[in-house]
């Protein structure tokens, strides 16, 4: 929950007359991201073009997270 309120308070920080109005913004475009992410990834693996290469960044960016992680 903290990470939640931190997000809020910046909206308002920004411009409290339009936080809501941001937030929607900001929604909006990650609720987008959310979508169209996977359906770029489906299209890519079903024609078979890119999946070497991305198996290969996602086991790049597992073994960095893994490294790098604090707890």
């Amino acid at each position: 929950m903290p990470v939640r309120v931190g997000w809020q308070i910046n909206h308002l920080d920004l411009a409290p007359r339009y936080a809501g109005v941001l937030v929607g913004i900001t929604m909006t475009a990650g609720m987008l991201a959310g979508v169209v992410n996977p359906l770029v990834v489906a299209a890519l693996v079903k024609h078979q073009v890119y999946t070497r290469l991305i198996s290969t960044r996602l086991y790049l960016l597992h073994l960095f997270y893994v490294r790098t992680r604090k707890c």
